[in-house]
């Protein structure tokens, strides 16, 4: 009877075991398909976000690069300003785009892509950037520059930058920018907004952060650096795509209305 017993307790045992197992392996696929979903959902939200702002201002687009040559050395723009990029260093074209389809640019060889002086892209106090990135590693790094000077420094200018994410516009009378940590290995959008005196940095369709300034407008006669400096330095490891620049500041409304369509978009995703 006690040898029955025993034989019973560790066959339940094993049961148990194997039922542990099975558990085990069935959270980690549950939890896996969830963090895609969430990702899949964040994404999407990103790319609604970014047709909306597109819709918004896109009669004021002074800059479209889609990247979307997917060979050669020219960085088309679509907004018809003849704002064309010319590609140097070291760079790739990927078929890892937040669309899934044409290209985005693999800057992680030191690329960049260098666009001339033009008027349409010297903007004072109202405009819209816009980007996709895809970064693999936060050391620092410039992902679009337009001024005669890093981003850090005091001269006119704006862009992206960070150990992170940064919305960064200058002008002669201060240095204001907004920030929020990024993370690796995923598509994010950015938009950065100059209203007046104040800028927004949007993350996904998310209003992130806000940042006031006061002073004069600014404009400048420098390139436009996408993924470097205008020193040469600080080259993100990254994937960029659908890099925008719109003359125009999204108002309040739209800001609203784009904000709470991805909002809604999240809540049903379960976000």
């Amino acid at each position: 009877m006690n040898k029955r017993s025993n034989y019973r307790q560790a066959f339940t045992l094993i049961e148990l075991l194997v039922v542990i197992s099975i558990i085990s392996l069935l959270s980690s696929v549950v939890l896996s398909s969830l963090n895609s979903a969430r990702d899949k959902a964040r994404v999407t939200a990103g790319k609604q976000f970014d047709s909306g702002v597109h819709r918004a201002a896109g009669d004021s687009a002074a800059a479209i690069w889609d990247f979307d040559e997917c060979a050669g050395t020219v960085a088309a723009d679509r907004s018809g300003n003849g704002n064309i990029g010319t590609l140097t260093g070291t760079y790739s074209w990927s078929a890892n785009t937040p669309y899934g389809r044409g290209c985005s640019l693999d800057v992680s060889g030191a690329g960049y892509v260098l666009v001339p002086d033009s008027s349409s892209l010297d903007l004072a106090d109202n405009f819209t950037v816009s980007m996709w990135i895809y970064l693999r590693s936060t050391a620092s790094a410039v992902f679009l520059h337009k001024g005669d000077s890093l981003l850090n420094g005091a001269a006119p200018s704006y862009g992206f930058n960070g150990n992170g994410f940064m919305f960064i516009a200058y002008n002669a009378q201060n240095a204001p920018y907004i920030a929020q940590g990024g993370d690796t290995n995923v598509w994010k959008h950015f938009v950065g907004v100059v209203s007046g005196g104040t800028r927004y940095l949007y993350i996904d369709g998310k209003l992130v952060s806000t940042s006031a300034s006061s002073g004069n407008s600014w404009n400048n006669s420098s390139a436009l650096n996408i993924a470097r400096s205008p020193a040469g330095s600080y080259s993100p490891n990254a994937l960029i795509d659908e890099v925008r620049v719109y003359a125009k500041t999204l108002t309040a409304s739209e800001v609203g209305r784009l904000f709470a369509e991805a909002r809604n978009r999240e809540v049903l995703a379960g976000r």
